[in-house]
């Protein structure tokens, strides 16, 4: 195996690993700096002028589909919401497909509240939401007018 003791820059459009090996390629990111502030890292680096709700970087898991076509089945989507210097705003989406197109299950976004994020989880006013364990509401807690159970309280 090829061993680099410096920078490795390749300047090809697409870099393909293949394997036939079980759990196989296996990309792995090692530091072993001790210091807390170097960690491995994956960066998406899009260098040209973005516009605002611009997409900057995706990743996507495909696989064959049982007519052998390449189909994308989930992704995780990086935009730009507001690009304005010293204002900047980022959207993280993660989407599933849902037959033709894909859908936002959970979208996180940068508000023009400083410290504040929103978070929406869910597709669709019939999508069922699964919490395991307690939920804990630190603010207020705001229902639309639906059906609710709530267990008796012993």
């Amino acid at each position: 195996m090829p061993k680099f003791l410096s920078d490795l820059d390749i300047l090809a459009p697409e870099l393909t690993v293949t394997s036939s090996g079980a759990n196989k390629p296996l990309l792995t990111l090692e530091s072993t700096d001790d210091s807390t502030e170097n960690q491995p890292e994956i960066k998406f680096y899009k260098n040209s002028a973005s516009d605002a709700s611009e997409d900057i970087g995706i990743i996507t898991w495909r696989a064959l589909d049982n007519g052998g076509t390449s189909t994308v089945y989930a992704r995780i989507l990086g935009e730009i919401e507001v690009n304005t210097n010293t204002d900047e705003l980022g959207k993280l989406s993660l989407q599933a497909r849902n037959e033709s197109s894909y859908l936002d299950g959970i979208v996180i976004e940068g508000t023009a509240t400083s410290g504040e994020i929103d978070v929406a989880i869910a597709n669709g006013a019939a999508s069922t939401t699964t919490i395991a364990g307690d939920l804990t509401v630190t603010s207020k807690l705001t229902a639309a007018a639906r059906k609710y159970e709530l267990p008796s309280s012993t």
